[in-house]
């Protein structure tokens, strides 16, 4: 009996450990393992940045607010020299600095079900150097001043794969990828 005791402790242990758990987020600083968002979060800077590969920000729906402080080089989510970043469920929204919403170079990831309201002249997505899937991608530039791309491929790609991309633009200065 305690032989079975034992062996099912064991198998509970294995199981548990192997599953992905996720850590709440309500507020931007780097992550380095699954997070999950539990609120709208905003940021004067970049907001988001992963620390580690093989991880997942899943938004949960709420919004990502960033670039609201002084001018200068501001992201949704910089995943930069980290490799299978995941983000998902993303509604994300330009402040009058933010620049990409989502910035990954030398890594690759997959990006799905992700919204991003661009009302400045900024890139919506900037990648490089990796296999990159996006997923169900709605970027919206309300921007009329200079031209910018919705989607920039950078050098290297390995691979690069884009499912369901919607680009809406208020003015003819707003280009595809």
């Amino acid at each position: 009996m305690r032989g079975k005791i034992l062996l099912l402790f064991l198998l509970s242990f294995i199981v548990l450990s192997s599953l992905a758990f996720s850590v709440d987020i309500d507020e931007c600083y780097g992550f380095s393992e699954n997070s999950t968002l539990t609120q709208n979060i905003y940021g004067d800077n970049t907001c988001m940045i992963a620390w580690a590969d093989d991880i997942t920000l899943d938004c949960d729906g709420y919004k990502i607010t960033y670039g609201q402080g002084a001018s200068g080089t501001r992201y949704g989510v910089d995943y930069t020299d980290h490799s299978n970043v995941n983000v998902q469920n993303c509604v994300f929204e330009a402040g009058p600095s933010g620049n990409a919403a989502l910035y990954g170079l030398r890594g690759g990831g997959h990006v799905e079900n992700v919204s991003i309201i661009q009302p400045n002249a900024a890139s919506g997505i900037a990648l490089s150097h990796g296999h990159f899937t996006l997923e169900n991608i709605t970027i919206n530039s309300t921007s009329t001043t200079t031209s910018e791309y919705a989607v920039v491929l950078m050098s290297g790609f390995s691979d690069f794969i884009a499912n369901n991309l919607r680009i809406y633009t208020a003015g003819k200065n707003y280009l595809g990828i």
